[in-house]
């Protein structure tokens, strides 16, 4: 007898089926996520998101050890919250005041031509 080595025509098929089917849910995913403009802006709102947690933790340990966390008087000072501070050029924080123990909903982050809010609580 001729023994053969190989895949059936049925199981070539069918892999070709589920190959489709997993192609055509995540090609929409890919294509909405790879506009630049899009892009550009997720990674604006990344940062504005990694400002406001933050901001939220440094507002905690600081009520909760007085010399834990860094005072915050004004938006810009929330950059320095983040690991290594906010050394990229591409983002910017526009100043505006924080009065102690007031919470700040306007603060806007900016860079690569778009801008994002987060929120920051004053703390002396």
């Amino acid at each position: 007898m001729n023994k053969q080595a190989g895949l059936s025509l049925i199981q070539i098929v069918v892999a070709l089926v589920v190959l489709g089917g997993v192609s055509a849910l995540a090609v929409p995913q890919f294509a909405s996520a790879s506009s630049s403009d899009q892009a550009r802006q997720d990674a604006v709102n990344e940062v504005a998101g990694a400002l406001s947690s933050a901001a939220a933790i440094n507002y905690a340990q600081r009520k909760a050890g007085g010399e834990r966390g860094l005072r915050i008087a004004d938006c810009s000072d929330v950059g320095a919250l983040l690991p290594g501070g906010m050394t990229s050029a591409s983002y910017q924080i526009q100043p505006a005041p924080i009065s102690a123990d007031s919470t700040v909903t306007s603060c806007v982050v900016s860079g690569r031509g778009k801008q994002a809010m987060f929120t920051a609580t004053g703390v002396l």
